[in-house]
């Protein structure tokens, strides 16, 4: 009776998809109780720069223009509004660690248009500006892979 009444009452706490587990390898962490060591630097999203206060408004609404773009699969359109953000750029005189997230997502653009030699020379740009930024080097490596090399 007792087997029966702790049986029925596991069941009970069981959500109506849920299903019982079973037993973990040793050493097993699942992934919401799994934590990065500190010593992990995440590759930050090109949107949520840093440095992104510094872009003028007009090249930060070009940016953002591509960023739409972009997410709307218009690779082409994408890559045009990237390349006018670092032309106003230009003429503002930002030309710094500011303009490495454009320099990316336009890689990223080209990459798509399968325009390998321009993603790559943008990729090596980014990395010019910011050496530091592990995306940066995400990109180089996508265009070198694109490119057979």
């Amino acid at each position: 009776a007792t087997q029966a009444h702790h049986r029925d009452a596991t069941r009970r706490d069981l959500t109506p998809n849920s299903t019982p587990h079973a037993p973990r390898a040793r050493g097993y962490r699942s992934p919401n109780t799994c934590k990065r060591p500190t010593s992990h630097r995440s590759i930050p999203m090109t949107t949520e720069t840093p440095t992104a206060s510094v872009l003028s408004s007009e090249v930060a609404a070009l940016k953002e223009e591509g960023n739409t773009f972009f997410r709307a699969n218009d690779f082409l359109r994408a890559a045009a509004a990237y390349t006018k953000a670092i032309k106003q750029a230009g003429k503002d005189g930002s030309d710094g660690v500011e303009l490495a997230p454009i320099f990316s997502n336009r890689s990223a653009s080209f990459l798509k248009l399968s325009k390998v030699s321009q993603a790559l020379a943008d990729a090596q740009k980014c990395v010019e500006l910011r050496p530091d930024w592990d995306k940066a080097h995400f990109r180089k490596a996508a265009a070198l892979e694109a490119s057979g090399t």
